[in-house]
Order: C-alpha cells, then structure tokens, then sequence
C-alpha cells in the first residue's frame, strides 16, 4: 500500500503554452481572445503589472484576477530582463528624477513602490521599452 506522496517538482506543461489576453474594458485576463494578446504563457510564466501610483506587481496568470483599469499603466508577460524607466517628482526631496532598474521580486500578487510615499511624490512617466525618450519641461 502507498503511505505517502510527496510533489518532487513541477514540469512544464505537456500539452504547450496557453494563449491569454488581457480585456481593457473590463480588466480581466482571458483565453477567448477578448482584448489585446498577452502572449503565449507556460507552468511558471507571470505576468507584470505597472501601477499609475508609482508600483508594480508580478502576478500569476488566474483569469479570475481582475484589475482596475484606471490603476494599470501597464500590462504584459513578465520578463526578467527587462527595465523599467520612471521619471517621478520626490516629494521628500523636492527634485525630479530618473529612476531605472530590473524587477528582482520574485513574490506574487503583492505590489512593490518605486516611488516614495509622500503626498506629493509623483510618477509623471514609466516605460517598459529598452531606450525610452521623454522630453520633460518645467
């Protein structure tokens, strides 16, 4: 008789990567081709969220999850090779700034600041793509 089993690992699917789109209207994630594709996701792929707040979120790819649109800057499959680019105004500090790195978390569902929590902190703009160019006046 088995007295036990335990889980070793987890494979990648067998059966190949699931397609998912993202529904701008209602802020679902789905596989019936509603909203713009995503992409192609496997066992462990994530997905990553660019908040308007000035935080992002890495998340996992359940279509029961439903985002507010007025929240989401941004939306795509996670790579860890990319770098966010953000100009924010420091409200402790009084200064504009650059900020520019690689998402290193590697917790789900759970939102990260990169921009300080004083009343007057601002993200005024965040980009995904690899040599962004912002033209900022006073």
């Amino acid at each position: 008789p088995v007295k036990q089993i335990r889980q070793k690992e987890v494979g990648k699917s067998t059966i190949g990567a699931q397609k998912l789109w993202f529904d701008d209207i209602t802020g679902r994630l789905n596989t019936q081709e509603r909203g713009r594709l995503l992409g192609e996701f496997d066992t462990g792929d994530s997905i990553f969220v660019l908040y308007t707040d000035g935080s992002y979120e890495v998340t996992d790819t359940d279509v029961q999850q439903r985002f507010e649109m007025k929240e989401i800057l941004q939306i795509c499959k996670f790579d860890p090779d990319v770098v966010v680019s953000a100009v924010h105004f420091d409200g402790h500090k009084g200064w504009t700034m650059v900020k520019r790195f690689r998402i290193e978390t590697n917790k789900l569902k759970e939102r990260y600041p990169y921009v300080t929590d004083h009343p007057k902190s601002k993200l005024l703009f965040a980009s995904l793509k690899e040599n962004p160019r912002i033209k900022y006046t006073l």
